[in-house]
């Protein structure tokens, strides 16, 4: 495969990938100002549950989508295929409505603080977004970039412009979040409804794909159920253990982290699975380990100096992206939560994708479960010791050993070469940029910040030149020459 294909269409995907990461640090600003503490701590749990519920519903149906549809358009099987997936996500919303009284629960209610009202909206919130997501996915794995990325980004700022309002002008809080991603995913769904009946219209339901998905997606959605509660489960622990203000603190650190670092994981990784899929498809084995080893450099020249960054700059971020009441407890928990957004990012959005394309979900599950029931434990063991503080540093461990596991159990006829030198490098550039940045004098607030980001950015882009990092002297010679 050649590398311009791969950079192409990794270049395709980065407005979408930036556009989404802005709105989520405005979401994170707005929503850290205008609710209190303690209802923010009910909207990051409440998010958690409706990523659990979704993924649970769905998760098998998204998966299969992005798994087989270069396979379907190949056959001119697309749309039995869609038919079949929208006739079972039917059954899923159906079975979606029977679990309003499992979430109305005293259980759920005494760990969530739900009242009836966010219930609903978590649930309601599910059911449009799953259903939103299959349109969206299969525009995503058919390479139609534009339209995904349209569709994306526009259901996004609209959740976040009516979830603004109705807090502002009615006293919402985390319901009115939940309510406004629903609106939103409905307005995707309306939009895209001609081309889903395009797609579905005059077929037939396959019994034949509905064995190939449940194969397929149920041992894959068994695992991305895993890998939310590993997400997850914490902040349920937390709650439960030291309530929802230490909740809130948690979670905006992990925002904060999760914004940039998971973004850059998204946009490579969503790049990786679609077009990867397409090259094992057409060109074989070796160029998909070739296109495999191409990301893996690309991952680590640009999450390293991220997560080094975050780490660094903790305080003025936090008091840039965050309301009064979180400027106190935030910074602390940054440069570990940095760290293990790192490593989750490279957990769940690169070598989690050789096990879809070996079709070995069962051993991905293995590993997840077995990371999960790590989380737990170490989660109530060192939470009561060390407070809140406790809950990153049980991640840390956790993903350590699924990284651990994911590495070991990964084909090797996929595996790419450990890039060495390149993460030693990395690490010198991270190491002198992260120097540079701490040893400034400069103002409080945005400009200071600013300028912090913009000697870091000048002074890892230099050692990185200077260091021929991940070949980057070949390719600027390479690009001066075609100038």
């Amino acid at each position: 495969m050649e590398s311009r294909s791969w950079r192409f269409h990794l270049t395709s995907l980065l407005p979408y990938s930036l556009i989404q990461g802005l709105i989520g640090f405005a979401s994170l600003a707005i929503y850290s100002r205008i609710l209190t503490p303690a209802e923010y701590g009910t909207y990051v749990l409440a998010i958690s549950m409706q990523f659990l519920l979704q993924w649970t519903l769905f998760g098998w149906l998204l998966m299969s989508v992005t798994r087989f549809m270069p396979t379907m358009q190949a056959t001119s099987s697309a749309g039995i295929f869609l038919k079949t997936v929208y006739s079972l996500a039917v059954g899923m919303l159906l079975i979606g409505l029977f679990m309003l009284p499992l979430l109305n629960s005293p259980f759920i209610a005494n760990t969530i603080g739900y009242g009836q009202g966010i219930a609903m909206m978590t649930l309601t919130a599910t059911l449009a977004r799953g259903l939103a997501l299959i349109g969206v996915e299969a525009h995503r794995s058919s390479l139609r970039i534009l339209r995904y990325t349209l569709l994306e980004t526009g259901q996004a700022l609209l959740g976040l412009v009516i979830g603004y309002a109705l807090i502002s002008h009615y006293n919402g809080g985390a319901s009115a979040i939940l309510f406004a991603i629903t609106l939103a995913n409905l307005a995707l769904l309306l939009v895209d409804s001609s081309w889903i009946h395009n797609q579905i219209y005059g077929h037939r339901f396959s019994r034949e794909y509905l064995a190939t998905i449940s194969g397929f997606g149920w041992p894959m959605t068994l695992t991305v159920i895993l890998r939310m509660g590993l997400m997850n489960l914490d902040c349920f622990i937390v709650a439960s253990l030291m309530g929802h203000e230490a909740v809130a603190m948690y979670g905006a650190a992990s925002s904060i982290a999760d914004r940039p670092i998971s973004m850059m994981f998204f946009w490579v990784g969503s790049a990786l699975i679609s077009h990867s899929v397409h090259i094992l498809q057409y060109q074989g084995v070796e160029a998909t380990r070739c296109l495999l080893g191409q990301t893996l450099q690309t991952l680590i020249v640009m999450t390293f100096p991220m997560m080094v960054g975050l780490a660094v700059l903790a305080v003025p971020v936090a008091q840039l992206m965050l309301g009064q009441g979180f400027h106190a407890e935030v910074p602390p928990l940054l440069a570990l939560v940095s760290l293990v957004a790192l490593l989750k990012g490279f957990v769940d959005h690169y070598w989690s994708q050789y096990f879809q394309l070996m079709k070995s979900p069962r051993r991905l599950s293995m590993i997840y479960a077995t990371t999960l029931l790590v989380n737990i434990l170490s989660n109530l063991w060192l939470i009561p010791k060390l407070g809140v503080m406790g809950a990153p540093l049980s991640a840390l461990i956790s993903y350590t050993t699924a990284f651990a596991f994911q590495l070991w159990f990964i084909d090797p006829q996929f595996a790419p070469r450990a890039p060495w030198a390149d993460i030693s490098k990395a690490l010198v550039a991270c190491g002198v940029m992260g120097f540079v940045v701490a040893s400034l004098e400069l103002p409080a607030g945005v400009t200071g910040l600013a300028m912090s980001i913009a000697v870091g950015v000048l002074t890892y882009g230099l050692l990185a030149y200077a260091l021929d990092l991940a070949g980057v002297r070949r390719m600027v010679s390479r690009h001066r020459l075609v100038v």
